[in-house]
């Protein structure tokens, strides 16, 4: 919270007293009155020179339940092959799944990749950097048909060919 000291002169102190639940700070009057009304309702996230109105919050997730169009994940399997960990290739794994939480925000861009199962060899890692820089996502939305956040789980194969 940011606010300029008013008076310094401890002749002008009071302390408030009564039940005025409202009351958030300030200066008070004589009668028991803010008389210092920027101090009202104060963020204390705010900033010097600030208007006193808080950024509008980020949207929030919508859970698949909720959506009328679900985010589809779409990888590109040149890409993908990059992100096979040499680890489990060198074993010659193959056809191995990792399920993956994906974030997609509402202009669906993919924000963040957890593996949910990690089979060992690199795979759960491997997985999670594959979502991100591998593939892409469309735009969820919401019953009402506008673009939401969402969250989503994708099961991401490992073939070697």
């Amino acid at each position: 919270m940011v606010a300029d000291e008013q008076s310094n002169e401890p002749s002008t102190d009071t302390v408030a007293t009564g039940a005025n639940t409202g009351f958030r700070g300030g200066d008070i009057a004589n009668i028991g009155v803010a008389n210092q009304g920027p101090v009202r309702n104060a963020d204390p996230n705010g900033v010097p020179g600030g208007t006193g109105v808080r950024p509008a919050p980020l949207p929030s997730s919508v859970s698949d339940a909720d959506l009328s169009e679900r985010p589809r994940i779409e990888c590109d399997e040149d890409s993908l092959r990059n992100f096979f960990p040499e680890e489990a290739q060198e074993r010659g794994l193959t056809g191995m799944r990792v399920r993956v939480r994906v974030s997609v925000d509402a202009s669906g861009a993919i924000t963040r990749a957890q593996s949910m199962e990690d089979p060992g060899f690199g795979l759960g890692r491997a997985a999670e950097r594959a979502v991100m820089n591998g593939c892409r996502a469309s735009t969820p939305r919401a019953r009402d048909g506008r673009a939401v956040a969402t969250i989503t789980t994708f099961r991401l194969n490992f073939e070697l060919e």
